[in-house]
């Protein structure tokens, strides 16, 4: 048998299969020909209500992040690492481009200092994550920044 027709077989049985599974058991059977369902243009327009499969259980998706990552940065830290971070002060939003300049093991606390030689600490728990909301600060949001050469990236991607 040639792999052409080996695919047709192939082809035809998933979509007998298909037909066998969606078809209710009291329906009568399909009118098929060698391509599949045969329909006209006379053919009377079925309507199927709309059940539900208890066993496809469907998870809403949703925005909201878990609770858990709200309040802690979860990416890691090292000394010397940048970060852009969003403290929320009362109503206004202050941004600070910070780099770690010492991490206190015994106080859980990091140090950081930003652009204009500000000195800010923050706290971390036991599992080494960044606690974002504390009596001392509120962060909104904290991203690590990537210093790159844009030179370079610019020559790797036309030298590839």
């Amino acid at each position: 048998m040639s792999d052409e027709r080996l695919g047709d077989t192939l082809e035809r049985i998933q979509t007998e299969q298909a037909i066998e599974v969606t078809r209710d058991p009291g329906d009568e059977p399909l009118l098929e020909n060698s391509e599949g369902p045969t329909y006209s243009p006379d053919s009377p327009i079925i309507q199927e209500e709309e059940s539900v499969d208890d066993e496809f259980i469907v998870q809403q998706i949703t925005d909201e992040q878990p609770e858990l990552s709200k309040e802690i940065y979860t990416d890691g830290f090292k000394k010397d690492d940048l970060f852009l971070i969003v403290f929320q002060e009362d109503d206004r939003f202050k941004d600070i481009l910070a780099t770690i300049e010492d991490i206190s093991i015994e106080e859980k606390k990091i140090s950081i200092k930003d652009e204009e030689e500000n000195d800010y600490f923050l706290e971390y728990n036991e599992e080494n994550h960044i606690l974002l909301s504390t009596d001392e600060y509120h962060i909104i949001e904290i991203d690590k920044v990537e210093e790159f050469d844009l030179d370079k990236l610019v020559d790797d991607m036309f030298n590839s």
